[in-house]
């Protein structure tokens, strides 16, 4: 008997071997790298939108960080122009202190707080006082409340008897809360 391959059997026996040696290739070595490939790919992009994400945060802290100081320069400067939330006893010694500051004479004093609005930075204290005085005293008055930045005269009635003017005299005082 005769053991020796045909020449047919011989280029049969290439031919799938061949094959066998493309599939394996193919199936554990090209596709494995091809999708590690993709898979490297698609990595990539993610960390260039995280980087581009991150660029963004980091460019939008620093201008929160800007807002922010402004807020606080804005703070600051409400805190230099509006008094703490006064007492009743604070509220009267400084309505009586302008109108001392005046010469006028303060009859009577009432004072009365509006509530806040719930986060509401600005308390308002509504004081009423009645004074006697002259005209020129009740001007000089209105002018140094009319150039405080935290009062104003929210109601002015008055009547004069002999050059003497009666005046009853509604301030509201604004204070942080």
């Amino acid at each position: 008997m005769r053991s020796g391959l045909t020449k047919r059997e011989k280029v049969l026996l290439i031919i799938g071997g061949s094959v066998l040696v493309l599939f394996v290739a193919f199936n554990y070595l090209i596709i494995p790298a091809y999708n590690a490939y993709v898979e490297a790919g698609i990595r990539l992009s993610d960390l260039e939108f995280e980087r581009l994400e991150t660029e963004t945060k980091i460019a939008g802290r620093s201008g929160v960080e800007a807002v922010n100081e402004r807020v606080l320069a804005r703070y600051n400067e409400l805190n230099a122009v509006f008094p703490e939330n006064m007492t009743s006893y604070e509220a009267d010694r400084l309505i009586t202190g302008i109108c001392n500051a005046h010469d006028l004479r303060p009859l009577y004093l009432d004072i009365g707080v509006k509530a806040a609005e719930p986060g509401a930075a600005v308390t308002w204290m509504v004081m009423r006082v009645s004074v006697t005085a002259g005209h020129a005293e009740i001007q000089e008055l209105i002018n140094t409340v009319n150039n405080t930045a935290y009062m104003y005269i929210s109601a002015f009635n008055y009547t004069v008897r002999d050059g003497i003017v009666a005046a009853d005299i509604d301030f509201n005082v604004q204070m942080l809360s």
